[in-house]
């Protein structure tokens, strides 16, 4: 129970009654009184030094919005929740007028110009399907860009890649659907471990793309025997 000062109508200080349930209290002249103080916990935020903050928590933080909060770590979190809503509501307005722009004519996308094309297909040249083990599970996915995927994903270990796009990806998930664990995911079995190590012997190491950059000293074109990916 929290510490408690309880003084009675004639002046003085009430002391507790060890005997008597919690709470109860006494005071010399005679008269007694019994306290029940509030139990609200701990305030749920942080104070500026990085430790719990040391303020209750009020009563609606956890009625409407299940988290126990003090009265400042409540109004920065309404603040919060508020910001979040307001660039939804943003969000949602911009993709209406995107979509009554296209739907009537007057959005015009400019034409790709030949840097655009040429990096497009640059990308589509390292394309590949990889295969991952990502704790207990591998993984089959597609990228254009490994560095980048990879950095997202952070694999425990990269097993293997072969040159493809979506299409080749959903081949190899239906390939070994009866592995799937879930989405991507399968389970790390022989059939799946064996094309994985035939794709290493007829490829060769996994295949880590990167980014893109049109050379300029050709116009903006690759030569044909330019080598893709990093």
């Amino acid at each position: 129970m929290s510490h408690v000062t309880v003084q009675c109508g004639c002046g003085r200080q009430m002391t507790t009654i060890g005997t008597a349930p919690r709470g109860t209290f006494r005071c010399g002249c005679g008269a007694r009184a019994l306290v029940t103080v509030e139990d609200r916990g701990e305030c749920f935020g942080m104070a500026e030094n990085g430790e719990r903050c040391r303020f209750s928590p009020v009563r609606e933080s956890m009625k409407d919005y299940g988290v126990s909060l003090c009265r400042d770590h409540l109004e920065g979190y309404c603040g919060v929740l508020k910001t979040i809503a307001q660039g939804e509501k943003a969000a949602e307005t911009v993709t209406k007028a995107i979509e009554i722009e296209m739907n009537e004519g007057r959005m015009v996308f400019p034409d790709p110009t030949e840097e655009d094309t040429e990096r497009e297909r640059m990308y589509a040249a390292q394309s590949v399907v990889y295969y991952i083990r990502i704790g207990d599970v591998i993984k089959i996915g597609t990228t254009k860009n490994m560095k980048a995927r990879m950095s997202q994903l952070i694999p425990d270990e990269i097993l293997a890649t072969e040159p493809g796009s979506g299409e080749l990806e959903n081949m190899r998930h239906k390939q070994f659907r009866h592995l799937r664990v879930r989405g991507e995911r399968f389970r790390p079995e022989d059939d799946l471990l064996s094309h994985i190590r035939m794709i290493l012997e007829h490829y060769g190491p996994p295949m880590i793309t990167g980014y893109v950059q049109v050379p300029q000293q050709s116009g903006g074109k690759l030569p044909a025997d330019a080598p893709v990916g990093a």
